[in-house]
């Protein structure tokens, strides 16, 4: 799954993971410190062959890590990729249900920060290559976005 986080959308986001005693004065000055920026989130779940053990498995291929690191994202308009000016990404975790509490990973989800003014209000084209060859493309179009 991937998903395209406006100025407008992160915004409100923030303010709902903030909810209690966050105030319309705090929401304008996170904003301005962020700036006019757009997160690409790109959601990848662990596979019966793709996941956290997948590096010390006999089966190992040259070149995986079994991290975020062997997918490549590139987001795209108008036929030219568009530079991030930041990379991260998250774990994802599930609870195993047990009284202590503890969790399983799940997968991750890989964040590209963009400058908002590199945007154009048109398609943006996200691409994402797997580690075992697979192409995803994903279409967003930025004209009807908030």
């Amino acid at each position: 799954m991937a998903e395209l986080l406006t100025p407008f959308a992160e915004t409100v986001e923030v303010s709902r993971k903030n909810a209690l005693g966050y105030s319309a004065q705090q929401a304008r000055l996170d904003y301005h410190s962020r700036g006019d920026s757009v997160r690409l989130g790109v959601h990848v779940a662990y596979t019966g062959t793709y996941g956290p053990g997948f590096p010390y498995s006999p089966n190992k291929v040259p070149g995986r890590t079994g991290t975020w690191k062997d997918f490549q994202v590139r987001l795209s308009q108008k036929e030219k990729t568009i530079e991030p000016r930041n990379v991260s990404y998250e774990g994802t975790r599930i609870s195993s249900g047990g009284k202590g509490g503890g969790s399983r990973p799940t997968g991750f989800i890989i964040w590209l920060v963009y400058d908002a003014a590199q945007l154009a209000s048109s398609d943006a084209f996200v691409e994402v290559e797997t580690p075992d060859g697979q192409h995803v493309t994903v279409t967003f179009d930025l004209a009807t976005l908030r």
